[in-house]
């Protein structure tokens, strides 16, 4: 039975293009299940099966809930880079500057986002895109 399992699972994650933590998730559960209905398990089976569900409904509801997060590329002067960086401070959203590289009179940042509200996030971008920037891009992490 172990070695059945071994090649099960040898499939599963090299055969199978997996893009989301979630679907592993998934994978094993059903081959736990079958595993359980054929070891004659049907109590474990019963009780795990519903609770495994729930653990993994709750993990995607908090998933759903955090929102996105990416990088805020932007290249501008050295005025506009100050008034970028008063920007992020007064707005909500959670931000990180992970690269700042000063090229003579051009600036290039990368802002890390964390939990990016759309309304609020708009409400930079256009606020960002009247300071006269020069290139603008938003990277999500997803």
């Amino acid at each position: 039975m172990s070695l059945g399992l071994v090649g099960a699972l040898s499939i599963v994650r090299f055969r199978t293009p997996i893009k989301d933590p979630e679907e592993l998730g998934y994978l094993f559960l059903v081959i736990a299940s079958g595993l359980a209905a054929g070891a004659e398990q049907e109590v474990a089976l019963i009780v795990s099966t519903p609770l495994i569900l729930f653990f993994l409904y709750l993990i995607k509801d908090k998933k759903n809930s955090i929102g996105e997060s990416g990088v805020i590329c932007v290249e501008t002067n050295k005025e506009s880079y100050e008034k970028i960086i008063k920007l992020l401070q007064e707005s909500n959203i959670d931000f990180i500057l992970s690269r700042l590289i000063k090229n003579k009179d051009l600036y290039s940042l990368d802002i890390l986002a964390n939990e990016i509200d759309i309304i609020e996030f708009n409400k930079l971008i256009v606020d960002i895109e009247n300071l006269g920037v020069d290139k603008l891009t938003f990277i999500s992490n997803e």
